[in-house]
């Protein structure tokens, strides 16, 4: 069981050898853009209630 388990995992990953360089500079900046969201929208959450109320 534990053999089967490996192969699927690393074939679950196959396709991103394949990638072109052009290709896998995508789709890091793709993730990039995607975690650069979230920081902003964490920042926020902490952010917008310490705004006075009258602002």
């Amino acid at each position: 069981m534990a053999g089967f388990e490996r192969e699927t995992g690393l074939r679950a990953f196959e396709w991103f050898t394949e990638l072109t360089t052009r290709e896998r500079r995508t789709l890091y900046a793709g993730f990039g853009g995607y975690a650069v969201d979230a920081v902003d929208f964490t920042i926020y959450s902490f952010l917008i209630p310490t705004l006075p109320r009258g602002a």
